[in-house]
């Protein structure tokens, strides 16, 4: 199966699991058959766990995975900074947008100023700029393809 079917699911439940559902999940018995997954009912209880793994793996979500008398479940579950960069959840758009406006804003008034505070106005231009909308988004987009060639692979 593809990210958009097995970990893209899971990462979007975790997101939006009231915390007392993301506090503790079972991922099943792991010695009967598969069935679906209570929380998310599209996939089966072992394609979940599965998903999870990876997504903890890649560092999009952070939890503890724990086994017991052959049941497998997760426990605070929770997505992390990465992850929200994936879904599109962070930064917010307009922090990107006010960080392109900053560093716009430093870059234009560099040259009108004395050379040590033009230096520390362009220092602070690229980093604002490396935190901007489209600089993140293309992060995203890079890991999201690592992601989804670590799992067909």
């Amino acid at each position: 199966m593809a990210w958009e079917d097995l970990e893209l699911p899971a990462l979007r439940w975790v997101h939006a699991a009231p915390p007392e559902e993301a506090g503790g999940v079972s991922t099943g018995d792991l010695h009967s058959g598969d069935s679906p997954a209570e929380v998310l009912p599209e996939l089966m209880e072992s394609q979940l766990d599965e998903a999870l793994r990876r997504l903890k793996q890649h560092g999009l979500i952070a939890g503890e995975r724990g086994e017991t008398i052959g049941f497998a479940f997760w426990m605070q579950l929770r997505v992390t900074a990465d992850g929200l960069r994936v879904l599109g959840e962070w930064p917010p758009a307009e922090g990107g947008a006010i960080n392109d406006a900053l560093a716009l804003v430093l870059r234009h008034l560099a040259p009108e100023l004395p050379e040590d505070d033009a230096t520390a106005a362009r220092r602070a231009g690229s980093a604002l700029a490396k935190m901007s909308a489209a600089t993140v988004l293309d992060v995203v987009k890079d890991q999201a393809q690592r992601l989804g060639e670590d799992a067909l692979g």
